[in-house]
């Protein structure tokens, strides 16, 4: 088990000679989003990740102790480790889909404003099809994605669909607009997790209520990774599961995020088709 941070961060000089010197793989990305006054705003963005017990990250938190903090911390598992497990809590490790965020496609409450970031939502709830600037060129055993930035949205291909539809509970497919149009693109979707376990389901940390709207939450503690569900409530080995937009950071303001999870059957299956590369 190891700790691994995931950074997506402004494509800088300083900060590309840095990872090109301790030869760290990197992707970079133009984004498109809106402003406050709804104007276009394209920004350079690199993403990679570090281990925290490599010498790389420990040099990274000396020449970039403001960018640190920034990162989002997961665990990586040892397959011994995923093998052992009759639940998994699923992410990408690509980002390949360039993904704008289309306000039409969720439903956004409770604006909150944080000096020097602005403001924004703290929760918002998907209600229509996710947009993308373009297609995206799968490889061959590549089957899932994730978008060109740390949000937990997982997109795969129409081979990839076509062999998980229908064989778990609470998993649908939904299609990808092109951005600005109607059409959809090809060899591109969204898997949603639509059978959302109640709040009451997860256990270990500090519950509460949105300050705003009084909706319940669960506070994480930084530094903590590991969830921990109420082993009734995950009755059905043949579905599919979402904490639902619940969770947020113990910091007042953060958004609220969920996490989706599978049983073992589901990492078998891609693991026996070869599709859980990323």
């Amino acid at each position: 088990m190891k700790k691994k941070y995931h950074f997506y961060l402004e494509s800088k000089k300083r900060l590309i000679e840095f990872l090109n010197k301790n030869e760290v793989p990197y992707e970079t990305h133009t984004t498109i989003s809106l402003n406050d006054r709804m104007e276009k705003v394209t920004e350079d963005m690199c993403v990679f990740d570090l281990y925290g017990d490599e010498d790389t990250y420990r040099k990274f938190k000396w020449q970039f102790p403001n960018y640190a903090s920034e990162g989002t911390r997961s665990i990586e598992y040892s397959e011994k480790e995923i093998e052992e497990s009759e639940w998994l809590f699923v992410y990408n490790k690509s980002n390949k889909v360039q993904w704008v965020y289309d306000e039409e496609s969720f439903r956004e409450t409770c604006r909150v404003k944080i000096p020097i970031i602005g403001s924004h939502y703290r929760h918002a709830e998907q209600v229509k099809c996710l947009s993308a600037t373009k297609a995206v060129k799968w490889g061959t055993r590549q089957f899932f994605s994730g978008p060109n930035a740390m949000d937990d949205i997982i997109f795969c291909s129409d081979k990839a669909r076509k062999m998980l539809q229908d064989k778990w509970n609470g998993l649908e497919f939904w299609t990808v607009k092109k951005y600005n149009t109607c059409q959809n693109i090809e060899d591109l979707y969204q898997l949603v997790f639509n059978e959302k376990l109640p709040i009451e389901a997860i256990r270990g940390w500090k519950k509460g209520t949105c300050s705003i709207c009084g909706r319940k939450i669960i506070r994480i503690p930084k530094g903590e990774e590991q969830i921990s569900i109420n082993r009734k409530y995950l009755t059905d080995s043949n579905s599919v599961y979402s904490t639902g937009e619940v969770l947020t950071g113990n910091v007042l303001g953060c958004n609220t995020f969920s996490l989706n999870i599978v049983p073992q059957s589901f990492y078998q299956y891609c693991k026996q088709y070869e599709m859980n590369r990323g």
